[in-house]
């Protein structure tokens, strides 16, 4: 499909979107900015983010602290010029309470989830990701609860589901 239409910002997100699931981040970062420069908006801004924070998962997890710090920096770098043109955007602010929890910054990622609900309540994800707020407050209850409401938003989505599962567990919930 590229090969007919290179100009394609769309066709070139899906061609990013296939390279990550296979692990070629290199050449979905090309794939992304590719995207960007056909045509710069929000969402396609945010993908360079996402991956990013993808990224500065694995390095927390490789025991990588310094490395993440950089690319969580570089995340938030990005969503603050989303923010910036579109403050309405609340699937931004969502990403930036993402950051500020991989940053160990609670309050902060707090203030960004009651601004994405303010502005996009019937987000699954939001859900989901007030559940991992919850979690790492130690509030599992609290946490299985924004879950169902994720999963009564987005029921069929298998990564949603996944996720509820270690919610559930965390909960002791056996749901």
């Amino acid at each position: 499909a590229l090969l007919l239409d290179p100009v394609s910002p769309a066709l070139r997100v899906v061609n990013a979107s296939i390279l990550v699931e296979s692990g070629g981040i290199a050449q979905a970062v090309t794939e992304f900015e590719a995207a960007l420069q056909l045509r710069a908006d929000g969402p396609r801004k945010l993908n360079l983010a996402q991956l990013d924070l993808a990224q500065a998962g694995t390095l927390v997890e490789n025991g990588q602290q310094a490395a993440a710090d950089a690319q969580f920096s570089e995340a938030n770098r990005i969503v603050d010029e989303v923010i910036e043109t579109w403050p309405r955007y609340g699937h931004a602010h969502l990403m930036r309470a993402t950051i500020y929890m991989g940053l160990g910054d609670p309050e902060r990622a707090r203030l960004e989830l009651e601004l994405a609900e303010s502005l996009s309540p019937d987000t699954a994800t939001l859900w989901a990701v007030w559940a991992q707020y919850h979690l790492a407050q130690s509030e599992p209850t609290t946490a299985a609860a924004k879950m169902r409401r994720a999963l009564v938003l987005d029921p069929n989505n298998w990564q949603l589901r996944l996720q509820a599962a270690q919610v559930f567990q965390a909960a002791g919930d056996d749901e």
